[in-house]
């Protein structure tokens, strides 16, 4: 009887680490004690609570769906993907969403398109960025402090826009800074919001979705997590007005 060729060795045990890592991570998934973020109104992305802070101040369930809105407060020391640009998120668009940022307060910068074309838009100014219009959003200086950037942002339609900054914030609070969230669980997350982020390749993009995401489900992550949704503040006023 002639040996195996080497070969169907390697492959087997190279295929043994994959399963036990597998394994491992599912253990670790499952086993993650999350943030109930149930009867906050708050999320904050990090858990020293000194960077963005999000808070939907009119749901998908008040607009039938048409829309939502949220507060986004950026500040200074807030974690960025892009060195020297705080609160900024990996390059992307919106498949479906129009997105309607208000200036409430402070300097936000941000491009559309290239990411060499930077532009700013100061209090009381508007911007809009339709649907698959590449961007990112950071704070460009400027608040009434000297630092903090307060937006507040409408998606049209909503979509599963609530859930995906609701998610994403919860997780980085949970593993201390958005930076630390493991890749695969924020691409499952985008993914199923339909998200797309243009600093990767489509092709590998089309990839990581059809392949590497479908994985990633069978072995405990999710898209969202029901404890990262947070109280919705008319609620809180609705209850206030009962009491009195």
């Amino acid at each position: 009887m002639k040996p195996l060729p080497s070969f169907i060795f390697q492959a087997l045990f190279f295929g043994g680490i994959v399963v036990l890592m597998a394994g491992g991570i599912q253990y670790q998934v499952s086993r993650k004690q999350r943030t109930n973020f149930n009867d906050q109104v708050y999320v904050e992305d990090a858990s020293n609570g000194n960077s963005t802070r999000y808070r939907v101040l009119v749901g998908k369930d008040d607009t039938a769906g048409e829309s939502f809105t949220m507060e986004v407060l950026i500040r200074a020391q807030a974690y960025g993907v892009i060195r020297g640009k705080p609160g900024s998120e990996s390059p992307h668009y919106h498949i479906y969403q129009e997105e309607r940022i208000k200036v409430k307060q402070g300097k936000l910068g941000y491009f559309i398109g290239h990411h060499t074309h930077v532009k700013a838009a100061e209090a009381g100014e508007e911007v809009i960025i339709k649907p698959g219009e590449a961007h990112t959003l950071f704070n460009a200086g400027g608040g009434v402090d000297g630092s903090d950037l307060l937006l507040e942002i409408t998606f049209t339609p909503a979509r599963h826009g609530e859930q995906l900054f609701e998610t994403l914030a919860g997780l980085g609070y949970d593993y201390e800074s958005p930076l630390a969230v493991s890749p695969i669980q924020k691409w499952l997350t985008l993914g199923r919001a339909e998200v797309v982020l243009t600093d990767i390749q489509p092709a590998t993009w089309k990839f990581i979705q059809d392949v590497l995401v479908p994985m990633a489900a069978k072995i405990g992550y999710k898209a969202f997590y029901p404890e990262y949704k947070s109280r919705r503040q008319h609620n809180v006023v609705e209850e206030e007005v009962e009491e009195e």
